[in-house]
């Protein structure tokens, strides 16, 4: 006889309101208030009070500000962040060995295996953990528990804020067929524009659409559309090794700049540097960044980690164009980066089928490029406009950072 072959489970423990509550939990006096985390220019983070207003991560501090009058805005500390989120993360090892650190943040757990030491209660777990982080830092946590990666993100979405819910797989279809596509991961405001001139406006619809239509559109991603529409997700929770190194590519723009479509230019020719050296290394990543930084010094930073591995630029540009949506150009740029972490051997990994051709094309380029100088042969974005040579012949090279 058969055995039927078991479902994971997994989980996601979601910080809420991270940065801010981080504030609000070293000054008391923040508490309760409406608080937004950033620069003069740019909103990065805010409390749940001030989201009741309206307020975004992402805004321009003048709209925050117009939205609730009595949000306090406070200078952002990354390395206080940084340091809280280690020791978080810290405990998740007393859960399960299979973990996966999504965003400092964010952290997908596999307790397949450990749940039987919580009475074979997912709930137990989850209760277990928020509990001691509360106790610990005083910070809440929300956690999604389902079959797969991309549900339990879901999950953890539904459960905000500060609650623990469970998607199964016999009420999945049920759940997704009228929910708007914009609450998967990995479907930003952007994307969702375009599904919706498509008409597609809810998960079931995406999910009915046809497939030849979607790859055509989208590329690779279309066909993941699909199957992320249906709930499916093949992607497992594993260990990012602390030494795997982002590659990375930034310029300073002198001058600025204040044009969407000229950012963007940047944007793709960064992320075609980016790609050419990930797979001159015989990696692939599935984390794309970008940073933006504006006159007055601000800089916003913002991440996806994706379900799947990525080595061409034109994948790498279309992930950091919807980070780049998020943050606007409402003052003066004078930095622009993209990176990709998240980075293991290429021969790890097995590709969607369908992206073959691109990638022997990509190598091709590179073979060109490598025995006749930078630039011979170059990639067509529609997008795009003709940017003299000058312009972007001094992009600054990263050395390999380590995570």
């Amino acid at each position: 006889m058969k055995e039927t072959k078991r479902d994971r489970i997994i989980m996601l423990v979601d910080m809420d309101a991270f940065f801010a509550s981080c504030e609000q939990q070293e000054k008391p006096f923040l508490r309760g208030k409406p608080i937004a985390v950033g620069g003069k220019n740019i909103v990065a983070a805010c409390s749940y009070e001030a989201k009741a207003y309206g307020v975004k991560s992402g805004m321009s501090t003048y709209e925050a500000l117009e939205k609730c009058p009595s949000l306090i805005v406070v200078p952002g500390d990354m390395e206080k962040y940084a340091s809280t989120s280690r020791e978080i993360m810290k405990m998740l090892p007393d859960y399960t060995s299979e973990i996966e650190v999504f965003s400092v943040d964010e952290a997908f757990l596999d307790i397949t295996e450990t749940v039987k030491f919580w009475k074979n209660d997912p709930f137990n777990l989850a209760k277990d953990l928020r509990k001691r982080i509360k106790g610990r830092f005083g910070l809440n946590a929300s956690v999604g528990i389902s079959y797969n990666k991309l549900m339990a993100k879901l999950a953890s979405s539904l459960a905000k804020p500060n609650g623990i819910e469970m998607i199964r797989r016999n009420n999945a279809k049920n759940l997704l067929e009228n929910l708007p596509v914009e609450k998967l991961s990995g479907i930003g405001r952007k994307l969702k524009k375009e599904l919706n001139a498509l008409g597609i406006v809810t998960c079931g619809e995406l999910a009915r659409f046809p497939v030849t239509i979607l790859k055509k559109l989208f590329g690779q991603y279309g066909l993941l559309l699909h199957y992320m529409a249906m709930g499916e997700d093949n992607g497992v929770v594993e260990e990012v090794v602390p030494k795997n190194r982002a590659v990375g590519h930034s310029k300073t723009i002198p001058g600025g700049i204040e044009d969407r479509n000229t950012a963007l230019i940047y944007l793709f020719r960064l992320s075609e540097m980016v790609g050419r050296r990930v797979r001159k290394a015989g990696m692939i990543g599935k984390t794309v960044s970008i940073t933006v930084r504006y006159e007055d010094f601000f800089t916003f930073t913002k991440q996806m980690t994706l379900s799947y591995y990525i080595e061409s630029g034109e994948e790498i540009y279309r992930v950091a164009k919807e980070l780049f949506m998020e943050a606007g150009v409402e003052h003066k740029i004078r930095l622009l980066g993209v990176s990709l972490s998240g980075l293991v051997k290429a021969s790890r990994q097995i590709r969607i089928k369908e992206n073959e051709k691109a990638i022997r094309l990509d190598r091709a380029v590179d073979a060109i490029n490598d025995r006749y100088g930078e630039d011979t042969v170059k990639r067509a974005s529609f997008e795009l406009i003709r940017v003299p040579v000058r312009s972007i012949s001094n992009f600054e090279k990263h050395p390999d950072l380590e995570l």
